[in-house]
C-alpha cells in the first residue's frame, strides 16, 4: 500500500464577488502488488504522478469534486517506461485485462464495521463513506486510516420540522439533510 497525503489552497474568483480561499486535502491510499518476478531498479521508493487532475461543480448536489489520474513509478525507472500500474481511482484490474468498478467487485477499502463503499458517478472512482448514525473519523492505527464511529452527539437536539416549523427531536443519527448537519456550522 502506498499513501499519499497534500494539501492545497484553491482561490475561487467569481463575477462580482469576492476571492474566496478554500483549504482541499487529499488523502489517497493506493493499494497494488508488484511483480513478484521483476528486478528490481533503483532504490526501494515510489513516486506519485497526478495527471488529468480536474473539478467539476455538480449544481444539483451544490458540491464541487477533484478528481485526477495517478500512476506509480520506482525511482529507478521513473523515466524508462510506462508507470508500474495505474491508479485511476475506483477501478480495479481484472483477469480479462479491462477493469471493473470497486464497489461492485467488493475490491476496495472500504471493509471496516458499517464503512460503505459509494461509487462516485462523474469519475470512474469510489469513496468510502459511513452508515446512516455513523461518521468519518481519522484513525491511524487502521490500514484505512478512517474508522466509522457512532454519531452521538444529537441526542437532546430540538430542530424545526421542514414543512410545519413545529419542533420534532432529532434521534441518534438522524441528520439526513444538509440544512440539519451543517446548522451549528460542523457537520454532526
Amino acid at each position: 500500500m502506498l499513501r499519499s497525503y497534500s494539501e492545497r489552497y484553491i482561490l475561487l474568483r467569481g463575477v462580482g464577488s469576492e476571492e474566496q480561499k478554500f483549504r482541499v486535502t487529499v488523502d489517497q491510499q493506493i493499494h497494488f502488488t508488484e511483480c513478484p518476478y521483476k528486478e528490481p531498479r533503483g532504490p526501494d521508493s515510489f513516486t506519485v504522478k497526478f495527471e488529468r487532475v480536474n473539478a467539476i461543480y455538480d449544481q444539483a448536489e451544490n458540491i464541487v469534486r477533484f478528481a485526477s489520474q495517478s500512476s506509480i513509478f520506482n525511482e529507478g525507472e521513473k523515466f524508462e517506461r510506462e508507470p508500474i500500474i495505474d491508479t485511476s481511482v475506483g477501478h480495479v484490474p481484472d483477469n480479462s485485462g479491462g477493469t471493473q468498478d470497486a464497489c461492485t467487485s467488493g475490491r476496495n477499502s472500504c471493509n471496516l464495521p458499517n464503512m460503505v463503499c459509494v461509487q462516485i458517478p462523474y469519475n470512474p472512482g469510489y469513496r468510502c463513506d459511513c452508515r446512516p448514525g455513523f461518521r468519518l473519523f481519522e484513525d491511524d492505527s487502521v490500514e484505512q486510516g478512517m474508522v466509522c464511529k457512532l454519531v452521538d452527539k444529537l441526542e437532546n437536539i430540538v430542530l424545526p420540522a421542514p414543512s410545519t416549523g413545529s419542533p420534532a427531536s432529532l434521534q441518534l443519527g438522524e441528520c439526513t439533510g444538509h440544512d440539519q448537519c451543517h446548522r451549528w456550522g460542523k457537520f454532526i
